[in-house]
């Protein structure tokens, strides 16, 4: 199904090539601000044991986030094999790492799974839900964080700031499930031209309201959430490990969610450059070196990557 019209050619290669400047722009003033031979050192000196248990939780996180989406689908009424759910999930990651936007992914499995079982508009409900609730659950552990963090915080005003967008995110969510918020605009768009495309929209938006009958799928969906997080911290405490930092997993948890929320801002492609200066910026807040931050962060791309390399392979072999 297709909510929107796609963006003219000239437009998209207009955004792709503004991207890459972004991101190019962001790693030569890292570059400029980085110890560079400490930051070799590091990195020839991991520690291989920790690396692998990072490709492990990354799997696991990649597993649990498989999981969360098969269990929405399955309110839709869509129902994969989890074990191929499993690989198109990891492949569409692969694919969408070297996209723009953190986003990309969910478009490339939309489609993946799309084509295999049709009932589009239901597939993209459960993965746009599935997307809603990560950002929900990554905003309201960086507000937390924050509050607890205030005072440290490199950034002025980062500590009401974060709790701010949270609420804002809530506050959002809550008023776009009201029907009679939208009832006055699904009217007036019944008049004007583009009557097909209001159509599907109002499709679209039942879909997702629909979910609200479904509490306990919302509950375990939110279960998960939050063990994707949990995951996610391990993963940056086992990066940490290889190459020697000290630092322990509350610490981590304290900082990473906000990150996090920066490597959503859609400036970057496949979020580098922009996850580097996250991770620089946050990190000296727990005794990290600039050189350190950044060396987690290029491991935290490879290691990604890898796993989501192992599971595009094994999709491509099973595909008919």
């Amino acid at each position: 199904m297709n909510i929107s019209p796609a963006p003219p050619p000239t437009r998209r290669w207009r955004g792709l090539l503004l991207r890459w400047a972004v991101t190019l722009g962001l790693l030569g003033f890292l570059a400029t601000r980085l110890d560079l031979r400490e930051l070799g050192a590091l990195l020839r000196e991991v520690r291989w044991p920790f690396l692998l248990l990072a490709m492990a939780a990354t799997l696991g996180d990649r597993i649990v986030a498989t999981w969360r989406w098969w269990a929405l689908l399955r309110v839709k009424g869509v129902r994969p094999g989890f074990l191929d759910l499993t690989w198109l999930h990891l492949a569409a990651g692969f694919m969408g790492s070297f996209l723009p936007t953190s986003f990309s992914a969910d478009a490339v499995r939309i489609l993946m799974l799309a084509r295999r079982e049709g009932r589009a508009l239901e597939i993209t409900a459960a993965s746009v839900m599935d997307r809603l609730l990560m950002i929900l659950g990554t905003f309201l552990l960086a507000a937390a964080t924050a509050a607890l963090l205030a005072r440290r915080l490199p950034v002025p005003g980062a500590g009401w700031l974060f709790p701010a967008l949270a609420l804002l995110a809530v506050a959002g969510l809550v008023l776009a499930f009201q029907p009679r918020i939208w009832r006055p605009l699904a009217r007036l768009a019944h008049w004007l031209p583009g009557r097909t495309l209001a159509d599907r929209l109002a499709k679209f938006y039942w879909a997702m309201h629909a979910y609200l009958g479904h509490p306990r799928a919302l509950a375990g969906a939110g279960v998960l959430t939050a063990a994707m997080l949990a995951l996610r911290v391990l993963v940056i405490l086992s990066l940490g490990r290889a190459i020697g930092a000290a630092p322990g997993f509350v610490d981590y948890a304290q900082v990473m969610p906000l990150a996090w929320v920066v490597v959503m801002l859609p400036v970057s492609v496949g979020g580098l450059g922009l996850q580097e200066g996250a991770y620089a910026a946050w990190m000296t807040l727990i005794g990290l070196s600039p050189a350190e931050a950044v060396s987690i962060s290029l491991l935290d791309h490879v290691v990604t990557r890898a796993v989501s390399l192992l599971g595009a392979a094994a999709w491509a072999g099973r595909r008919p």
